[in-house]
């Protein structure tokens, strides 16, 4: 009985430890490229390794590391490593939610990837994806939103990180740093409300059957999602237009060339596909998104008119308008929705299921 009694008092010791310190993803983000040398200090006792996995140089807690180039090798104070790429790992097979490395005065989870590309440097931040999103969410949304709106991007910008793994694979990293793929910043940016959010979502992921869907998020949809097929091509099922909160209209107005409009052509969701434009005795057609980019435009749901080679383009929305709408979303929440019903009723017929 004293055996039974001791080993319930360990599992009961035990089990909260694992689960606090449950296994998860790592990705790579690039956080720094095209510089010739860059500063980096460890939270913990930490060592550089070279690419056969040697170890290379040690690096002591709170000191500080000159990485360079010289003579087309990386140099770390000094010292020579022989080789073109290291990489700054936990000593003694820490796990990396231990470790904080701090590059160029910014403080990011995780280690560091560093290699010689094209004579510069580039620095790839080797994170937890938890980690990770907690430099995302409260870039990609405003920490004031409710919290149920906060929960479904931080599910949305988990799915999207764990399905586009490896989109930079051929240049040795996962993700950009930049909207091209999340926005992520360094550990100034992070914030109680979206701390919770990634939190009480932890691992929490959008499938479609057996696979992470793609879960692409706008700013505002304009009233009206846009099915990936009319944006992109791609036809989804979990990817269709759907109806939305509409917020107030946009005003732009800009200088061409244009004489006039032709003709409009819009997709079902409300959305330019392409104008036709006539310029003196030529018709130009441009689709909607290069004019969107030619005038520098919220969103390509707009009505436009020409008078006197002035454009006047009065438009809803922000983005390109598939997936969730981050506006929406907080709309939602704040007529009671909670994050399921909110990831629902952007993306059809989902599941969200907890990966790790």
């Amino acid at each position: 009985m004293k055996k039974i009694l001791a080993l319930i008092f360990l599992i009961a010791i035990l089990i909260p430890r694992f689960c606090f310190a449950a296994w998860q993803p790592d990705l790579r983000i690039k956080i720094i490229d095209k510089v010739q040398s860059v500063s980096v200090e460890t939270s913990i006792p930490s060592v550089f390794q070279i690419e056969n996995e040697k170890n290379f140089k040690f690096l002591k807690a709170q000191t500080l590391a000159k990485i360079e180039i010289k003579n087309g090798k990386i140099f770390v104070n000094g010292e020579n490593s022989n080789s073109t790429k290291i990489f700054l790992r936990t000593r003694e097979k820490k796990s990396l939610t231990e470790m904080k490395t701090i590059v160029q005065n910014l403080t990011y989870p995780g280690g560091l990837n560093i290699e010689i590309v094209n004579g510069s440097l580039r620095v790839v931040n080797v994170a937890p994806i938890e980690e990770y999103l907690r430099g995302v969410l409260p870039s990609e949304m405003s920490p004031s939103y409710p919290i149920e709106a906060l929960k479904a991007q931080a599910i949305a910008a988990r799915t999207f990180a764990l399905k586009n793994r490896g989109k930079h694979g051929l240049d040795g990293y996962d993700l950009c740093n930049s909207t091209h793929c999340q926005v992520y910043k360094d550990e100034s940016s992070y914030s109680n409300s979206t701390d919770k959010a990634i939190a009480e979502t932890f691992g929490q992921t959008l499938f479609f059957g057996d696979v992470i869907i793609d879960a692409p998020f706008h700013a505002d949809s304009g009233g009206k999602t846009a099915s990936s097929k009319e944006v992109w091509g791609g036809d989804f099922v979990y990817l269709q237009s759907v109806n939305d909160v509409r917020f107030d209209p946009w005003k732009v107005e800009s200088k061409s060339d244009f004489d006039s409009i032709d003709h409009i052509y819009k997709t079902t969701s409300g959305r330019v596909e392409k104008i036709t434009f006539r310029q003196g005795k030529n018709l130009v057609t441009l689709t909607g998104s290069e004019i969107r980019a030619a005038f520098n435009l919220p969103s390509t749901m707009f009505d436009v008119k020409c008078k006197s080679k002035i454009l006047t383009f009065i438009g809803y929305g922000s983005g390109h308008g598939v997936g969730m709408s981050q506006m929406g979303a907080r709309e939602l929440a704040n007529r009671g929705k909670k994050f399921d019903e909110i990831l629902k009723h952007y993306f059809q017929k989902i599941e969200i299921r907890k990966l790790y």
